[in-house]
This record gives structure tokens, C-alpha cells and sequence, in this order.
């Protein structure tokens, strides 16, 4: 069980003291503390060891420069593939923090900040390089190299929400702000943004990159919409597809590791609250605008939805498309019209004309002769004949029916049928008698 609310998870292929990689989680929560599970043991009930925060107890009277760990909730996590042994977090008490797995402490403090860090990233390829948003509209590049981490920043008109690094070159990153805006910008450029364009209506939750597709971008808000974009070239989006999901405001996005276009969404819709999209497969502007950049060792790895089995199914089961006429001659026929047959009247069709269904064409001359339509079945009025009084009276059970067009016999009745009459004729005036039905007594009327 975990001691709060999780409120962001960092995977690490790294295991402090052991030379095989391991299968390692760190989870933040709205405690200043982050634990960290082994995903191999299964049915864990504690963490395999904590970095340890400073609870609000500590806090009171004490000098908050002399903490070794956050004093608030912890935000964000990001881990350092380039040198394993280190975990950055980022908190609401406006400061990131960079752990050594190995001892689990502290190591180096980032300051700077006015406002809690929401998101940090680190830039691919540069194990000394993070980037780190804040509540206090600003972006800033550290280097970690020295004790006193020395920052680049650039102002914004929002909350940043979301930070992504270019797939395509690590001089390029993209801003998401709680106000809509995606913003572009070159760390050789510490001036302005490259492009500030509005993405969505409400603040975006989800800004991810596909590791396989080149310029492929996409953005979710709490609008409930998903983007796709184009950043390839010039690095300023260019939409795509859009498209609004029923799962009510999106709160998380992720894009699958081994997949080039499968994506995952979380979302606050108690009924549909998580989906797994195949963007290549719910868009042909996605596949028209992408398909080129493929690379051939995934192109099989494209994983084949329900519709489009059901599709290729279905284009199986259709006749090939009929020649035309003119190609053939006047005289040349297709038996049968292309469509006007299902499944059975195709089978029904080859069997009586020993043809192909739709795939064979004969000349006039040619045509097998069509079987006779099989003799119509007529069936006389199920009617029982009346009595001397009037009433209809019963049948032996026999139908008479006839296949030749002819009349229907007559009906004989039976002889329950004659012994009924005459006891109904022996009653008076031929009436029916009428019996009442009361706790098991029979009355006559």
C-alpha cells in the first residue's frame, strides 16, 4: 500500500549495488518521500527502500537550508539512462532535487524557482543537462555539472504543464502550458520562442513524441480532444488529426516503446477511463502523412485492430469487380450482376448454372439452361364444416392439400366431433352447456 496519492512514476532499469539490470519503479506522492518497488517481487508489501523527505514534524524550528530531501509533495520524476544511478524529482517546495540511488541521499539541490516544478525532462544524448518547468511561467536548462547549477530560462505566458524534448535533434523542445499553448523553442535562442501556437481550449495534459516516427507529435487536453501533429523540417506543428475521445477530460498520454503509433490515454470517465489507440489505423490523414517515414524493422510491428481485420474479412467474402461489356463484346453477359447476391444466392447461383459466381462470362449461346421453378404449393383454408346448428364441427385431422391445383377434399369429422353434437343436440335446443368452475364443484347452468 502506498502512504498518499501517487502523483507520478518513473521506471529505472537499474538496480543500486547489483551488476544485472533490474526492474525498478519510483513513485511520488503528495509525501515528501519517494519509494521505490521492485516490480519482480510480486505481492510486495514494502518498498525496496525509500529516499527520504522531511516530514512537516522535522520542519518545525529547524533551519530549512540544513534538509537533505523535499518538504512537500513530490511532482515529478525523471531518471538519467546515460548515468543510472541517478533519479531527479522535482516539488512543490519550488526546489529539484538529484538522488544517488546508490547511497540513497541527496546529492546536488537545483534552486531558482518561485513556484512548485510541475515537469522535468533530461536531454537526450547529455547526461549533465535538465530541464525543468515551473508554476511560475518560466523553463530553465540546468547544467549539473558544478555545485551551483547554472541555468538558462525562458518566460512564458502560462503554468507549464508539459516539457518534450525534439526526437529529431536535442537542440529543440516543446512548452505546454495550462492555457492551451505549445510553445517551440532553440537552446541556442534564449531570447524568444521559435513558434507559440493555441493547441487546445484548456490546459494540455499530454505532450509525447513517437521514438520511432519522425516529426510525429501529439497533445492531449481536458478539453477531451487529442492532436496530431507535424513538427518534421521546421519544428513548428503542423495539425494533423484531430479528434475528441467520450472519456471525458484526458489526463494522461503515453506512446508505446515498441509500437510506432499505439498510444496510451487515461482519462476522468469512470466507464471509459483508459484507451490504447493505433493512430495509424483510426486515420487515413495519419497514415497518408506518416507512412513514408516508417521504418522497415517496424512496419510489421503495426498492430492490426478489430476493424481492420473485420475489413479485410469482409473484402475476402466480395466478388471481384465484373468486366465490363465493352471489353468482352455486345454479346458477353456476367452472371450474376456484381452485389445482387448474398452469401447463399451465390452458392445456389454455382450450383444450379455450374458457374463461378460472379467470376465466370459466357456468351448468350453458351448460357446452361435455367432449372424450373419448382411447383407451387397450395393449401385449402383450414375451415371445420358447420352442423345442422350452425356450428363448426371437428375434423378427423386429416390436410388436405394438393399440389396439382386441384380442390380440397372435403373434411370428415371425427368421431369425438359426432359425439359431441349429439349430446348437445340431446340437451334442448342444441346450445353448448355451460359449466362453472367453483372450489373444485362442477354447476350446471
Amino acid at each position: 500500500m502506498l502512504p498518499a496519492e501517487p502523483l507520478a512514476l518513473e521506471w529505472l532499469s537499474y538496480l543500486p549495488g547489483g551488476d544485472a539490470p533490474g526492474n525498478l519503479v519510483a513513485v511520488a506522492t503528495m509525501k515528501p518521500t519517494i519509494q521505490i518497488w521492485d516490480l519482480d517481487l510480486v505481492n510486495a508489501m514494502e518498498p525496496l527502500f525509500e529516499l527520504k523527505g522531511v516530514s512537516k514534524k522535522r520542519q518545525r524550528g529547524a533551519d530549512p537550508n540544513s534538509f537533505s530531501g523535499h518538504t512537500d509533495a513530490v511532482l515529478s520524476l525523471a531518471w538519467n539512462p546515460l548515468v543510472d544511478h541517478v533519479l531527479a524529482s522535482g516539488s512543490a517546495d519550488q526546489s529539484v532535487i538529484l538522488w544517488d540511488l546508490d547511497q540513497a541521499k541527496a546529492a546536488t539541490t537545483l534552486k531558482g524557482f518561485s513556484d512548485k516544478v510541475q515537469t522535468i525532462k533530461w536531454r537526450p544524448e547529455f547526461a549533465d543537462q535538465l530541464l525543468c518547468g515551473s508554476c511560475d511561467k518560466t523553463v530553465r536548462l540546468f547544467d549539473c555539472r558544478y555545485k551551483k547549477a547554472k541555468a538558462t530560462a525562458w518566460n512564458v505566458e502560462g503554468e507549464v504543464e508539459r516539457l518534450l524534448w525534439s526526437t529529431a535533434d536535442n537542440q529543440y523542445f516543446y512548452v505546454a502550458t495550462e492555457d492551451g499553448q505549445l510553445y517551440t523553442f532553440d537552446i541556442r535562442n534564449p531570447d524568444a520562442a521559435l513558434s507559440t501556437i493555441q493547441a487546445h481550449g484548456k490546459s494540455v495534459t499530454g505532450l509525447v513524441a513517437s521514438p520511432h516516427i519522425p516529426g510525429l507529435l501529439v497533445t492531449t487536453s481536458e478539453d477531451k480532444r487529442i492532436k496530431v501533429w507535424d513538427v518534421q523540417g521546421s519544428h513548428i506543428p503542423d495539425l494533423v488529426l484531430e479528434r475528441k475521445l467520450k472519456m471525458g477530460e484526458i489526463q494522461f498520454a503515453a506512446m508505446s516503446p515498441d509500437s510506432p503509433f499505439v498510444i496510451s490515454l487515461g482519462g476522468e470517465d469512470s466507464d471509459s477511463n483508459f484507451r490504447i489507440l493505433n493512430l495509424y489505423h483510426i486515420s487515413e490523414e495519419v497514415k497518408k502523412r506518416f507512412d513514408a517515414r516508417i521504418p522497415e524493422e517496424y512496419r510489421k510491428k503495426i498492430p492490426v485492430t478489430k476493424d481492420v481485420l473485420k475489413a479485410e474479412k469482409l473484402q475476402r467474402r466480395l466478388p471481384p469487380p465484373p468486366t465490363s461489356a465493352a471489353t468482352l463484346g455486345n454479346s458477353a453477359k456476367t452472371y450474376p450482376p456484381n452485389g445482387q447476391l448474398g452469401k447463399r444466392g451465390k452458392i445456389k447461383h454455382a450450383k444450379r448454372r455450374g458457374l463461378l459466381a460472379g467470376q465466370v462470362e459466357v456468351k448468350p449461346s453458351q448460357e446452361p439452361p435455367i432449372a424450373a421453378a419448382p411447383s407451387v404449393v397450395t393449401r385449402a383454408p383450414r375451415l371445420r364444416p358447420k352442423n345442422e346448428h350452425g356450428k363448426r364441427q371437428g375434423w378427423s385431422g386429416q390436410d388436405s392439400r394438393r399440389t396439382d391445383g386441384g380442390a380440397a377434399d372435403e373434411r370428415k369429422p371425427t368421431a369425438a366431433g359426432k359425439k359431441k353434437e349429439e349430446h348437445h343436440a340431446a340437451s334442448g335446443n342444441g346450445a353448448r352447456t355451460k359449466r362453472k368452475f367453483k372450489k373444485g364443484k362442477t354447476a350446471t347452468n
